[in-house]
């Protein structure tokens, strides 16, 4: 009753998955629903996520991630705006569900790879692109390889903002150099009528003139430093190159001075007092990551052992190179509007991903198969960008983030997710209740996660913060792991009778072996009388009795004994004992589009095998279009 109480008190749509057999009914127990009942979860039950396993082919895309997706988009006629995520491991998933997505990340796609995001984002999703993170401690080359990204990557975010701000400053001086010719024009013209010497106003106007000049030609000038990956990769190999002094003596090369000059490190107090903003704000203040981060270049790198750097840079290389090395990794569109054709890695501004918070449809279509691991990194940048904002606002508006941003809930699907999975999404699970963020992930089986997840304890706590389960087809260890969320119960026990079984084709197997049923035999003549007279009949045989001379012994009427009555038996006794046993286990997933369902409805456990549904993606299309005709007549 208590979870009738909660289910009627949630508000939240209904979102069914599939009919529920009526197994685990048959043992009474109170968490198995009805035979044909939907089993489902409501938006606020899917808040507490949801993990699906099943083979290759058993239906864990069409008949549970595909239809779900189409349901919760289709809320949007009731007035319910969920933003969404789509991604794959392997591809497949995202290019079947195009028709429900606002933006494909795909080529064609005018997409930013560093866009919006701060140098500590982008080198945390390097490190997530690895199956790592920036404060893994196993690696000393993730380690150096992440030290490495953060600090170059801090230097260009620092020297991108710092050009600009120089150029918008040159813009200003412009002027005030325009003002200042015009005062020394008037004061020259003041000095020849007076008969003065112009010597001075002259060296005074060329000095400004070229001012003027030089000032107008920075302004006009491409901009060095662009937040990009290719603006990276030329940074990367200015700052990685030290050279030797006199003595052995390890240094930063003087291009690399030159910038961070250009930043203004280690400014004297009279450029601070007159050109205050050729000095990056970051510089002005002790403690930062941007001092820090020219130090780690001017000191420390230069003197790590030349092997070891080798090795950083070979992992920063990977994580970089590939948007380099691929030609099909450009595009032009943003939201169906051709914005010019560049290549990703030159692109500082592309299409909004942080759309998904205010309600928008958001596919990564980048198979791993043909992008290798490059795929993988534009995915971790996009989901660390987006988290992140999530993140944000929670923490700075708390559980008010609906009201103060107008931001809505945001539904992570990921199907082969141990090829995407990383520890930012591991911690996330735990959290993200609270933040207006839900998964729903499928994978093939409980062993697939070994490859980000080494240990079972590892497994099992990044599992069990996904409180509704349902598994297909799957292996023997994902079966013990759904058994033990099921755990035990009390199941009654009660005698049956056998049904008696006789096993005819057994006994004329064994007479098609015997010397009676070869006819070329010599003694033929003699087996078929002998046959004749019975010798070959079939007898019946119960354990425990003994045949009555192979005949059939007649009882008179009146010794039969009478049964007026249907047996009813009585007895049996409660064993504990697994809720979902291996021979229902093995009998009902044998059938394609079965499913074990362990639901979290309401607040209270659901639990049965049911039957899904299967949907291909024509009929996802179809019910989409009749969504949108109907809106259409609406309107």
């Amino acid at each position: 009753m208590q979870q009738i109480r909660e289910a009627a008190r949630d508000s939240s749509p209904f979102i069914p998955i599939a009919k529920a057999m009526g197994i685990t009914g048959k043992a009474d127990l109170a968490c198995a629903p009805e035979a044909g009942q939907w089993m489902g979860l409501s938006l606020l039950d899917l808040s507490t996520h949801m993990m699906v396993f099943g083979a290759t082919g058993t239906g864990k895309t069409s008949s549970i991630l595909r239809p779900t997706a189409l349901r919760i988009k289709l809320l949007e006629a009731m007035g319910v705006k969920i933003g969404a995520l789509l991604s794959d491991g392997k591809g497949a998933m995202v290019a079947d569900m195009r028709s429900l997505l606002d933006t494909v990340i795909e080529p064609g796609t005018k997409f930013a790879p560093f866009q919006g995001m701060s140098a500590a984002v982008v080198a945390e999703a390097f490190a997530q692109a690895n199956g790592s993170s920036m404060s893994d401690k196993d690696s000393i080359w993730v380690k150096g390889a992440g030290t490495f990204h953060l600090f170059c990557l801090t230097v260009l975010e620092a020297l991108v903002s710092h050009e600009k701000a120089n150029k918008a400053d040159g813009e200003l001086r412009l002027g005030s150099l325009e003002h200042q010719v015009e005062h020394i024009l008037a004061d020259m013209e003041i000095a020849r009528r007076a008969g003065r010497d112009l010597a001075h106003f002259q060296n005074m106007l060329n000095q400004k003139k070229q001012s003027i000049k030089e000032t107008q030609a920075f302004i006009m000038s491409t901009r060095q430093y662009r937040w990009t990956p290719t603006g990276y990769n030329r940074l990367k190999d200015i700052l990685s190159l030290p050279v030797m002094m006199a003595g052995g003596v390890m240094r930063a090369n003087d291009d690399a001075m030159d910038i961070f000059q250009f930043l203004g490190y280690k400014p004297s107090d009279d450029q601070i007092a007159s050109r205050p903003v050729s000095v990056h704000p970051d510089l002005r203040a002790p403690g930062r990551v941007l001092s820090r981060a020219i130090e780690y270049f001017v000191v420390k790198w230069p003197n790590i052992h030349d092997e070891a750097r080798s090795s950083y840079l070979m992992n920063v290389d990977e994580d970089i190179l590939g948007f380099l090395k691929s030609d099909l990794l450009r595009g032009s569109m943003i939201k169906d509007e051709d914005h010019g054709d560049e290549a990703w890695a030159d692109t500082e501004e592309g299409v909004d991903v942080l759309g998904v918070l205010y309600g928008d449809w958001l596919g990564i279509n980048l198979p791993a198969t043909q992008y290798g691991h490059t795929a993988k990194v534009i995915a971790k940048l996009i989901k660390s960008k987006v988290f992140n904002a999530i993140r944000e606002r929670g923490q700075k508006y708390g559980d008010r983030w609906r009201e103060a941003t107008g931001q809505v809930s945001v539904m992570d699907m990921v199907d082969e997710c141990q090829d995407m999975v990383s520890p930012m999404e591991i911690d996330l699970t735990a959290v993200a209740r609270s933040l207006g963020l839900f998964f729903i992930y499928a994978t093939q089986t409980y062993e697939s996660l070994d490859s980000v997840m080494k240990s079972k304890e590892a497994k099992n706590r990044f599992l069990n913060n996904f409180l509704s389960i349902a598994a297909f087809r799957a292996s023997e260890e994902t079966y013990q792991y759904v058994q033990s969320r099921a755990g035990k119960v009390k199941k009654l026990r009660v005698p049956t009778q056998p049904q008696a079984f006789m096993d005819i084709s057994r006994a004329i197997d064994t007479f098609d072996n015997t010397i009676y049923a070869d006819p070329n035999h010599p003694s033929a003549h003699i087996l078929r009388d002998l046959d004749r007279r019975g010798s070959t009949r079939l007898q019946v045989v119960v354990e425990g009795m003994q045949p009555y001379r192979g005949l059939s012994k007649r009882i008179p009427l009146e010794e039969m004994r009478d049964q007026n009555y249907l047996p009813v038996y009585m007895g049996g006794k409660y064993e504990v004992t697994q809720m979902l046993e291996d021979w229902e286990i093995n009998d009902s997933l044998s059938v394609r589009g079965s499913v074990i369902l362990l639901l979290n409805r309401a607040g209270h456990a659901r639990i049965d095998f049911a039957k899904t549904q299967y949907h291909s993606v024509q009929d996802v299309e179809d019910a989409l279009a009749v969504h949108r005709a109907k809106s259409q007549q609406a309107a």
